[in-house]
């Protein structure tokens, strides 16, 4: 019989470290794609690391919904198919998210 030897406090800790972990998030180049409106262009730089041809969409839906989209650089694999050259996790409720748009606001509108 197997045993198991390890701690399951560790890995509890390791998950909520892996969860908090904070990004230096910084927004430059932002430029309006043509004939779209409410979407930009910009380079991101993540902890040191930049990523050219980030786009931030701002969109409604069919039932009047506003929000936002953040889209990662991309390519069509054989199958037809998108995927992202790179990743991070940035959802809507993370900071990462609030902070870029906070940024794409003072440089967009110069507030």
């Amino acid at each position: 019989m197997a045993i198991k030897r390890t701690n399951t406090n560790t890995n509890k800790e390791e998950k909520k470290m892996e969860n908090a972990m904070k990004y230096a998030v910084k927004v430059s180049r932002v430029k309006e794609i043509t004939n779209r409106a409410g979407c930009y262009r910009f380079q991101l730089e993540v902890n040191g690391v930049t990523i050219y041809g980030m786009q931030y969409i701002h969109y409604t839906t069919k039932e009047g919904k506003e929000g936002d989209l953040i889209s990662f650089p991309s390519y069509k694999g054989s199958d037809n198919k998108f995927y992202n050259n790179c990743w991070f996790p940035c959802g809507s409720d993370t900071e990462v998210f609030k902070e870029i748009e906070k940024q794409l606001e003072v440089i967009v509108n110069g507030k």
